[in-house]
């Protein structure tokens, strides 16, 4: 298998994975904080269109991005730290997810009303899938898995106090809770401690 590896100071660069949230890009200033807390590592960030994409499409292209790479951490923020826990199904990367959706379907719906946006026959086809992949694929992670990390906001307000999810991944890797952060969550820097990659 031929592989592009980037040499930089006489050594193979590590790689590093970063998956947006919604409503973000790949370009977006987390991606810039993990390159400045990394700078000899190589940072992959994708842009995915979530509006337009299935999360099977997402998850396809995640893996072969992972299958093209030597991908050492994966970080994602918030549907892409959904996306970064799926990617633990097929990736032995070390793994955080920040602020993670833990149910796109439930998440899109609500802030679909909260933004007052009626829901047409079309959403509602997109949120279906969503949901089928919700228990085809979400729910069958198995658990537990040491290489899954967390790093949640105790005021995230968006998502709430996370405390199912802290339930369903009690018994994977680190769990990292800070206050004042947001759902935003751009505390990148306090978390380099615990990166293990």
């Amino acid at each position: 298998m031929e592989r592009n590896i980037i040499v930089k100071n006489g050594n193979a660069q590590r790689k590093l994975l970063y998956i947006h949230g919604y409503g973000s890009d790949g370009n977006a200033k987390k991606k810039q904080i993990l390159q400045d807390m990394f700078p000899d590592s190589e940072v992959l960030s994708p842009t995915f269109d979530y509006a337009r994409l299935s999360p099977y499409q997402v998850r396809e292209s995640l893996q072969k991005i992972v299958g093209e790479n030597d991908i050492r951490l994966i970080v994602g923020s918030s549907t892409g730290g959904f996306h970064a826990i799926v990617c633990s199904m097929f990736s032995d990367a070390e793994i955080w997810a920040v602020n993670p959706v833990s149910n796109l379907e439930k998440t899109f719906r609500r802030m679909a009303l909260l933004e007052g946006t009626v829901i047409s026959d079309e959403m509602e086809r997109a949120l279906a899938v969503c949901r089928n992949f919700q228990t085809e694929v979400f729910d069958r992670i198995t658990l537990p898995n040491t290489r899954l990390n967390f790093a949640l906001s105790t005021d995230d307000e968006v998502l709430g106090d996370h405390t199912q999810l802290k339930k369903k991944f009690a018994n994977c890797g680190k769990i990292v809770e800070l206050d004042n952060s947001g759902h935003h969550f751009l505390r990148f820097d306090e978390l380099k401690e615990y990166f293990i990659w």
